[in-house]
């Protein structure tokens, strides 16, 4: 038997973004937007809630990505790529 690889947690998380950039995503997401943020005037980050269920999604863009501004309680559609991010260790679509 041999021994595990040991890899540091950025290189584990650099396989992981690998792996699902390789998974097609053609899907729209439809939720709630919650908790809005708007960072420096540039970076946009909320939380795409299900009322139905408790499935949350991170979202995170800038906001030069907005087609029309977004308020907290909005329903809306987001499309995207899925990652981990490498510095707060969250899955998001990006």
């Amino acid at each position: 038997m041999s021994s595990p690889t040991i890899i540091s947690v950025g290189q584990y998380l650099d396989l992981v973004n690998d792996r699902l950039r390789e998974v097609p995503f053609d899907v729209q997401v439809e939720g709630e937007v919650s908790d809005l943020r708007v960072s420096h005037g540039k970076w946009v980050s909320f939380d795409l809630k299900d009322g139905h269920v408790e499935g949350v999604l991170k979202c995170f863009m800038t906001v030069w990505q907005l087609s029309v501004p977004l308020e907290d309680g909005m329903r809306v559609r987001v499309m995207g790529g899925a990652k981990v991010s490498v510095k707060f260790g969250k899955f998001q679509m990006d």
